[in-house]
């Protein structure tokens, strides 16, 4: 019953400013005498209703040492505490986001109110700190969220988006410490909370429209790139900072800081790549294949953190590789269908031969996936064979692009192929077949070796039914005669092998079987 007051107030106050009731419209009234001066509304009512929050929170505060002292439920103090900890906080949201009473008060004025409310929180929570012992550490932590709570809103009220991100960051370092050091579990929630915050506001609002708007009348993008950077560095710095606390001591806390900090670091390295590019260049191949790249990696570096163990954590880590697994397929699809160098006459390949654009947008996908393919062990080997077969593929695509370049020029568009492209392609899928043979020998590894025969083979067909159609008289003879012989010299190279794996078995023991294992 003596909570139906403080609620009808709080009721009250939203509906003033929902309904634009007389409060509202007095505290907003602005009029002009006849000499032009213009006076506003009655900004007392808002420090009238400021105190009415600051005096409700204190009675609560009374009522939970009251409830200490003269009952035995251990509910009741908690209750109170809770009651205390968010009737002023709560009286300060309402006026904040549905009285809006900075243009009448200022920014400043306001700010400075919010930070005093705070303080008093501050203040029970100290008293409630050297209190009796009973859910102690609760009570604390709910008034110190409280405050933590009012700190944070006086910092969105005056600073700038980049430096508010920055404070926020700030906030969750200090609750980690204060929670590392106290053990306060309310904290834990605080911090999951602003954690979430941060992300939204460096991914989605104002996210990439905020580090990626660009001014065409000026010419400049709206942020400087060192702004841009100082909010996206800081903030991951102090996560991680937060996250090195938090190990040990609170896991899912831990967790949700190392997500976080992979995610900003992901979408700060695309941000990044899109600015280093002119405006009408962003989408090009050579900034989508490292953005792919990734979002690759990092849905990677999840699936290998899955190795921890963890139900909780199992499931989350699933949920972010699926999401930067998505995010890592469309990059690759605008890649692949509006922005490949061999299908699209505006993607043009700049810069010299080898280490040019075509290197940016393929090499690293083929390295992310390789290096997933030599990490993550865990899931069996049909998940590695895919990575191993992701990293060849976009490996040939890079080669055959590269080759496809040396002869035809930078527009790869160009149709038909010329008869020296034609040889070098049939060049290089000989020589990583042998590579492919020789890594097999060396990792004694029956599939590669397989692998590399059909290598092989394709290469065979390759230049019976491409190469030498157009050949003839004795080029063709000796064309055939050289095949010929380089497949005599594989077949030894194969038998050599299989004899020297056997004579390494150990004696008395029966020959060595060539190992199965995709390495």
């Amino acid at each position: 019953h003596a909570l139906i007051p403080g609620v009808g107030f709080l009721v009250a106050i939203a509906l003033e400013g929902l309904c634009y009731g007389p409060l509202y419209a007095a505290f907003f009234h602005v009029s002009v005498d006849t000499l032009g001066q213009t006076t506003t509304g009655q900004p007392m009512t808002v420090w009238l209703l400021l105190a009415i929050g600051a005096a409700g929170s204190g009675l609560m505060f009374l009522r939970m040492n009251w409830a200490i002292q003269g009952e035995s439920s251990p509910v009741a103090p908690i209750f109170w505490a809770l009651c205390a900890a968010s009737f002023a906080p709560t009286t300060v949201l309402i006026l904040e986001f549905m009285w809006n009473p900075g243009p009448v008060l200022g920014a400043y004025p306001w700010a400075l109110a919010v930070i005093v409310v705070a303080a008093f929180m501050v203040l029970l929570a100290s008293r409630t700190a050297a209190g009796p012992e009973m859910s102690r550490p609760l009570r604390t932590g709910l008034f110190a969220v409280g405050a933590l709570t009012l700190i944070t809103l006086s910092f969105f009220l005056i600073l700038t988006k980049s430096a508010l991100t920055v404070a926020l960051a700030v906030m969750v370092l200090g609750t980690a410490l204060l929670d590392r050091r106290y053990r306060l579990p309310p904290l834990t929630l605080f911090i999951q909370v602003a954690v979430a915050i941060i992300t939204y506001r460096l991914v989605i609002w104002p996210g990439f429209d905020w580090a990626l708007h660009f001014d065409y009348g000026t010419g400049h993008y709206a942020v400087s790139y060192l702004e841009c950077a100082f909010a996206f560095v800081a903030s991951m710095g102090l996560l991680a900072a937060s996250w090195w606390l938090a190990q040990g001591q609170n896991p899912k806390t831990a967790l949700v800081l190392e997500s976080a900090c992979w995610s900003i670091l992901g979408v700060f390295l695309s941000i990044t790549l899109m600015r280093a590019a002119p405006p009408t260049d962003a989408l090009r191949h050579w900034v989508m294949g490292p953005m792919a790249a990734t979002w690759a990696a990092l849905a990677l570096t999840q699936l290998y953190r899955m190795q921890a163990g963890g139900r909780l954590l199992t499931i989350l880590r699933t949920v972010l590789a699926g999401i930067y697994a998505l995010l890592a397929l469309a990059a690759m699809a605008w890649l692949l269908l509006a922005a490949n160098p061999l299908t699209e006459y505006n993607e043009q390949v700049a810069g010299p031969p080898i280490f040019d654009s075509l290197a940016l947008a393929f090499l690293p996908l083929a390295v992310v996936f390789a290096v997933g393919a030599w990490k993550i062990r865990h899931f069996g080997k049909i998940p590695r064979i895919a990575l191993i077969i992701a990293a060849s593929a976009f490996s040939a695509l890079y080669v055959g692009s590269e080759i496809r370049r040396l002869w035809r020029g930078r527009d790869l568009t160009v149709p038909g192929f010329t008869d020296a492209e034609l040889y070098s392609y049939t060049l290089a899928m000989l020589v990583a077949s042998v590579a492919l043979l020789f890594l097999a020998f060396t990792r004694r590894s029956d599939l590669l070796r397989k692998v590399a025969m059909v290598g092989v083979a394709l290469t065979v067909a390759k230049v019976f039914l491409i190469d030498m159609s157009g050949l003839s008289g004795l080029i063709r003879v000796f064309s055939f005669m050289g095949l010929g012989l380089s497949l005599v010299a594989l077949a030894w190279l194969n038998r050599k092998m299989t004899a020297q794996w056997e004579r390494k078995a150990p004696a008395g023991d029966p020959p060595a079987q060539p190992s199965k294992d995709v390495e």
